[in-house]
């Protein structure tokens, strides 16, 4: 594999997302799941949304985080039609050129100037099939190549290596470390906002560390101090690491 392929798939920046919508849609749109689901895919740093990130007035909000933003989510409803906080917020992101998406229950509640705008339609009883084209249009909008998934499985064959990988990454992640290194890549030791767990991300395959809080026997034993690290494949269980011991639990 030629070294530059290998520096240009490491040095890619994950992208920041802007969620706008109206308040009382929260519960109705999901919005803290849907930001926190969409944090779990490697190629987004963050998701940016006011009731987990506001501090000041939404005026000093909006300045300080939608110029920054790579992407701007724009849950569109009669609320967010009616509100003019997500009014000054997408008209801002229109003027400033941000890469707009809108999601919407109909059509008809696009704000006219979006109306062109390749959004997709938010399907209540099936959220992670809403998530799923959300993150699929995120990296459309973005320009993230399909083929990086490609190259980075050539450079860092987590297949062959993944005992070897999911011990380095759970001593990383227990030795409270920002980041883990692996066949030359750096890649970051990140945290779910409400839970505050540690996890990494690998093309596939979640590295992530046990829930103490939970009621299983696994919980009971990291809250004794076992240092427990489980490794997913999709939302399989693939594989889990207890005290430096790796045990795979599907075949490859």
């Amino acid at each position: 594999m030629p070294k530059e392929v290998d520096q240009g798939v490491s040095k890619r920046q994950p992208l920041l997302l802007f969620i706008s919508y109206a308040s009382k849609d929260s519960n109705k749109f999901k919005i803290p799941l849907i930001a926190e689901r969409l944090t779990e895919f490697p190629e987004i740093k963050d998701v940016l949304y006011w009731e987990e990130d506001l501090h000041d007035d939404i005026i000093s909000y909006m300045n300080n985080n939608l110029g920054r933003c790579d992407v701007f989510i724009l849950f569109c409803s009669p609320n967010a039609l009616k509100s003019e906080p997500v009014k000054m917020e997408w008209s801002a992101a229109l003027k400033i050129k941000k890469k707009i998406i809108p999601v919407f229950l109909k059509e008809e509640d696009i704000p006219p100037l979006l109306s062109t705008k390749l959004g997709i339609q938010f399907k209540p009883s099936a959220i992670n099939e809403t998530i799923e084209e959300l993150y699929q249009l995120i990296l459309k909008k973005s320009e993230i190549p399909h083929e990086q998934e490609r190259v980075v499985r050539e450079v860092l064959d987590i297949e062959s290596n993944l005992g070897e990988y999911a011990l380095k990454i759970a001593e990383a992640i227990f030795s409270n470390r920002s980041d883990i290194k692996l066949e030359g890549n750096t890649y970051p030791i990140r945290k779910f906002k409400s839970k505050r767990l540690k996890y990494v991300d690998l093309y596939g395959y979640r590295f992530i560390e046990q829930n103490p809080n939970k009621t299983s026997r696994w919980a009971k034993m990291a809250r004794e101090g076992k240092k427990i690290l489980w490794v997913f494949r999709g939302r399989t269980y693939y594989a889990r690491i207890i005290d430096g011991e790796f045990t795979l639990l599907k075949k490859k």
